[in-house]
């Protein structure tokens, strides 16, 4: 698979843009290693929704297409309120004008943030997020994707249909990957891994989230009609800037059990 990365200031490599001309040339667990690892590729080749669909099955692991309702114009991600949903996020613009995304990438936070002195805190910080719009049919189950191995079931924890969540800020990224989970939309309270609440933790959320929408970690991505960009849904969040959200079309996976480093929850 032949790619290039972008750079956007500090970040090492910010979005991969992949060079090859049809999806039959990518291997589909070499794709979802680089979105793993890097957080965001993108593709600019027009290509039917339906020919990345199939294609997707080789990604990873796919249940629906159903995702949470959420507001476009706000930083968020789809794995805010249904922790254990898919992973993974394919974004295909079905319209036929381009649609303007802004990105955000946390995969360079974690070492830049050893610079602040609160390091040792924020390391141990856990978020309290609550659905109040809890429906039971989103909390999804890796274990009933369409194309999963049930040899791999006893690898997996079941999943968290609560309407209360307490979410790793640094988590532990299926493929090991450092980056940070920060979308302060939904965050409620800091704590410390004993529980304690932070002092302050009402104004600590927007300051320490907010880091991952620093200029330095954001970047605006043009999606063309009929083409797509994959996400790794806990390195990311992202937001419209102009265009029509219902032209947005979704693959959501999870990372396959070959390629995962563990199998702990990941936020």
């Amino acid at each position: 698979m032949y790619y290039k990365a972008h750079r956007n200031y500090s970040n090492h490599k910010f979005a991969s843009l992949i060079q090859n001309q049809k999806l039959s040339d990518i291997e589909g667990l070499e794709f979802s290693k680089l979105v793993g690892s890097n957080g965001i590729v993108c593709w600019n080749n027009k290509i039917s929704f339906d020919e990345l669909k199939v294609w997707s099955f080789d990604v990873g692991y796919f249940l629906n297409h159903d995702v949470p309702n959420r507001d476009y114009t706000n930083w968020d991600t789809f794995l805010s309120l249904y922790p254990d949903n898919e992973e993974m996020l394919i974004i295909y613009n079905i319209g036929e004008d381009p649609i303007t995304i802004t990105l955000s990438n946390t995969v360079s936070l974690p070492g830049d943030m050893i610079q602040f002195t609160r390091w040792d805190l924020y390391d141990d910080t856990w978020g309290t997020v609550v659905n109040s719009n809890f429906i039971d049919s989103l909390a999804k189950n890796i274990t009933e994707s369409l194309n999963f191995s049930q040899e791999n079931k006893h690898k997996y924890q079941p999943i968290r249909k609560n309407h209360t969540h307490k979410l790793k800020i640094f988590p532990r990224h299926p493929l090991d990957t450092p980056c940070m989970f920060a979308p302060k939309l939904h965050m409620t309270e800091l704590r410390r891994l004993s529980k304690d609440l932070l002092k302050n933790h009402a104004s600590e959320i927007p300051g320490f989230l907010g880091h991952a929408t620093d200029k330095r970690y954001c970047m605006d991505y043009t999606l063309n009609p009929k083409t797509f960009i994959a996400i790794d849904q806990i390195i990311t969040q992202w937001k419209i800037e102009s265009g029509d959200p219902s032209h947005l079309s979704f693959v959501p996976l999870w990372y396959k059990t070959k390629i995962r480093k563990h199998f702990n929850y990941s936020v």
